[in-house]
């Protein structure tokens, strides 16, 4: 079964194809086939429709076709097919009470009428409301005829007068070739336009249709069998009752496009609050980056060395361990931003930070502190090492080329080192890395001063 469904999806897609390379329009010429088929086949029992006109009468045929009118006019919206109707009543009513040709061309009729009837509704134009009715007639045509055929084939007899236990196979059979032959043709007509190859199966939509077919049956021997003002009362409660139906479909469908309307609703205000929160978020790290780093060189500002220092005297003091301090300062900085611009001064402390954050350890903080001076924070290392630490930043910084800066550019750096004393006193220890820097510069700057230590 599988294969057999794959095997027509590759032909609808092959006729497409086709089709559309010759720039033809498909659906209007399938449309088109379709109803010329069914005229031909109406055509061909010619004899039982006239046959039935007769014994209807033109007064009875015109109410026929106007019954099969308002009972699609009748419909309702419903989710899964767009739109719901009982028209299967007088489809297969019509056929056991006149026969298929008949039925054929009353419900054909009403098809071919009934999408300029809700035109506005649906927004069809003109163009689009006639090639549906096209495609409605001889769809709903070619349905008629398969349930009649089956119904023949089956040994059933027009019209129905009864309900025997000898109709119950052809009414079966009729009801199932009618559900078939419509599936298929409705499957036909999305693939071609939607593109739609997969047709659900909607449980709703086969159990509304088998339900008409079953009251179209109840109303054809109601009918057949009656006086007329008992068929008529019967065909006005059975319109009373669809009306009903549809009053209350419509108020359903009308709540539930409610319920969509708002759920979509808030679910957008859920989206705009969620992407409001996104960018709160997004700025309070910004800000909280901002509060933590210096704009310029992307280094930590002073805010954050000063709760860095905090933090590694905190730990220093609690394990007795060591803690060093280095305040760098670059020689002769002033001179760049007269010479050069503060673009290039900004530059250059860029170049700066980026050679000193190579030369520290995992362990060791480098910040900015001000201006054109830097501060090392070296936790675990006694005066000495940190000594060693900053001359290896002196040396990168005095061997480093600045042609892609300033050309002929040279630059240094000068450093004072200190290391904390057993009290943990943060003010004296920068104290006494500002009092070395002051003494590195006034020695001759491009050197670092750690106690009676100089290094150059």
């Amino acid at each position: 079964m599988e294969s057999k469904r794959n095997w027509l999806d590759a032909r609808l897609v092959l006729l497409e194809r086709l089709l559309s390379r010759h720039g033809l329009p498909v659906y209007p010429i399938y449309s088109l086939a379709l109803f010329i088929l069914a005229l031909a086949l109406v055509y061909r029992q010619r004899d039982g429709l006239l046959l039935a006109v007769q014994s209807l009468g033109g007064l009875d045929s015109v109410l026929a076709i106007m019954l099969c009118v308002g009972i699609l006019l009748l419909g309702f919206p419903w989710s899964r097919l767009g739109y719901a109707s009982f028209d299967r009543i007088t489809q297969a009513g019509l056929l056991w009470f006149v026969g298929p040709a008949a039925s054929a061309v009353f419900n054909g009729i009403a098809s071919l009428v009934f999408p300029f009837f809700i035109r506005r509704r649906t927004g069809f134009s003109v163009r689009a409301a006639l090639i549906r009715a096209i495609h409605n007639v001889g769809m709903i045509m070619l349905m008629i005829l398969a349930g009649g055929l089956a119904f023949s084939l089956a040994g059933g007899s027009y019209p129905v007068t009864g309900l025997r236990s000898d109709v119950v196979f052809p009414v079966a059979c009729t009801i199932l070739a009618m559900q078939l032959s419509n599936g298929f043709l409705l499957r036909v007509r999305l693939a071609l336009e939607e593109g739609r190859l997969r047709l659900p199966v909607d449980v709703f939509s086969n159990a509304l249709e088998t339900a008409a077919s079953l009251i179209g049956l109840l109303t054809a021997v109601i009918v057949t069998t009656t006086e007329r003002p008992v068929s008529l009362s019967y065909l006005f409660v059975m319109l009373a009752m669809i009306y009903l139906v549809k009053r209350l479909s419509d108020s359903r469908y009308r709540l539930e496009e409610k319920v969509r309307e708002r759920t979509a609703h808030i679910q957008a205000q859920n989206q705009r609050l969620e992407e409001a929160q996104t960018k709160q978020r997004a700025l309070v790290r910004r800000l909280e980056k901002l509060s933590r780093e210096d704009e310029l060189t992307g280094l930590s500002n002073r805010r954050e060395l000063n709760q860095l220092m905090r933090q590694e005297r905190d730990r220093a003091l609690r394990y007795q361990g060591e803690l060093s301090l280095a305040l760098i300062d670059v020689d002769h900085f002033k001179r760049v931003n007269d010479a050069h611009s503060h673009q290039v001064g900004d530059e250059v402390l860029c170049t700066i930070a980026r050679l000193l954050e190579a030369e520290v350890r995992g362990t060791d903080h480098l910040g900015r502190w001000g201006g054109e001076e830097f501060l090392v924070v070296l936790p675990n290392t006694g005066l000495t090492g940190a000594m060693r630490v900053v001359e290896r930043m002196r040396k990168v910084i005095d061997r480093h080329d600045w042609q892609d800066v300033v050309p002929d550019l040279a630059l240094s750096i000068s450093a004072g080192v200190a290391e904390m004393d057993a009290d943990g006193d943060l003010e004296r220890l920068f104290r006494s890395a500002d009092t070395r820097l002051y003494i590195a510069k006034r020695q001759g700057r491009n050197q670092v001063v750690a106690g009676d230590e100089t290094s150059a």
